[in-house]
């Protein structure tokens, strides 16, 4: 493809082919590529190929039912009715065609610009491609990827089991199992920031920008690892970076089904979820609920890198709130005290 520059900022979208009017300045990095002359025109005459057929039979409806309609000219009243009816049918689809014909123009996508990342990498990439009809964009975009790993914390022991020793808050049973298994190297947590605009026919250009928690495994489950652990390491056995959010909401969603021997998660006050939970990792009645220690080892997970580890913790404090709702502590007698989120 020739090289040649497009004036369409990356930035925003802003179309602007006399000069500059978004007053973003140029990415050197990005550079939008031209396409040859003929991008396109062959799926347009496929396209436009299967228009004049449709039209063709659509316009030969008429036609085909006055040859074959039998009594012409009418003259009682029910050959009348007949060829009213024929008419009916035969002007609308005859319109219809003749449309199919008019609008083979709009069925041209444009000539494709794609855009190149001259520093483009696995962490860092910019993605896009536009099409130009008329001199002027019709429709696509421009997607700016971001992978940052998120820092492992220190606390190599730290674990489901350790942390239901102390607290029953299934938030931080939870986040201390995904500390410890991203602190003894067993999976990697990356924050995917994704920025951009998309462009339609008609409207300005859609910013878009969204922020994602993606998780991979290292190393497949053991005899030793804690059963939360474990059916975590399950669900990563791919061995491929995958969003969070839906592997955690599928674990405490079985978290909240009774399919585990020593879980229960009942609607009554008898075993309350914060025992019932910790009887999991434990299989024994804990000692009273002190969440102070797990709280400092994600306080100072968090500390480390605020900015990419506090998307983690929400995540897992939004999610058990959503799924695994504790009860009143006034509903249950001998319940623990409240415990605020992660």
């Amino acid at each position: 493809m020739a090289r040649r520059e497009l004036s369409l900022c990356t930035s925003c979208g802003a179309w602007s082919p006399g000069g500059p009017r978004c007053g973003h300045p140029r990415d050197p990095r990005l550079v939008w590529l031209r396409p040859p002359w003929w991008d396109g025109l062959g799926d347009l005459l496929l396209m436009a190929l299967f228009a004049v057929l449709l039209a063709a039979v659509l316009m030969g409806i008429g036609p085909l039912l006055w040859w074959l309609y039998p009594f012409w000219p009418p003259e009682s009243p029910l050959h009348i009715a007949g060829a009213l009816c024929i008419g009916l049918v035969a002007l609308p689809s005859s319109i219809f065609g003749i449309g199919v014909i008019l609008a083979i123009p709009e069925l041209y996508r444009g000539r494709c610009w794609h855009l190149r990342d001259a520093a483009a990498s696995d962490d860092d990439r910019v993605v896009g491609q536009i099409f130009v009809r008329v001199r002027a964009p019709v429709s696509g975009g421009v997607v700016h990827t971001v992978r940052s790993p998120v820092p492992a914390p220190d606390c190599s022991d730290m674990s489901s089991e350790s942390a239901a020793r102390l607290t029953g808050d299934p938030s931080l049973v939870l986040a201390a199992a995904l500390a410890g298994l991203a602190a003894r190297g067993r999976i990697a947590l990356t924050r995917v920031d994704t920025s951009g605009w998309n462009l339609h026919r008609r409207g300005p250009p859609l910013a878009i920008r969204s922020s994602a928690v993606h998780i991979r495994s290292l190393s497949p489950r053991t005899a030793d690892d804690p059963w939360l652990e474990g059916v975590l390491l399950d669900r990563l056995a791919d061995d491929r970076p995958v969003e969070l959010r839906p592997v955690l909401r599928a674990l405490l969603l079985r978290l909240g089904a009774d399919d585990h021997p020593r879980l229960v998660w009942p609607v009554d006050a008898d075993t309350p979820p914060d025992v019932a939970l910790r009887a999991v990792p434990l299989g024994a009645p804990p000692r009273p609920d002190d969440p102070a220690a797990v709280r400092a080892v994600l306080a100072a997970w968090r500390a480390r890198d605020p900015e990419r580890v506090a998307p983690v913790l929400e995540l897992v404090a939004s999610l058990t709130a959503e799924l695994l709702p504790a009860p009143a502590p006034e509903s249950r007698p001998g319940a623990f005290p409240p415990t605020s989120p992660v």
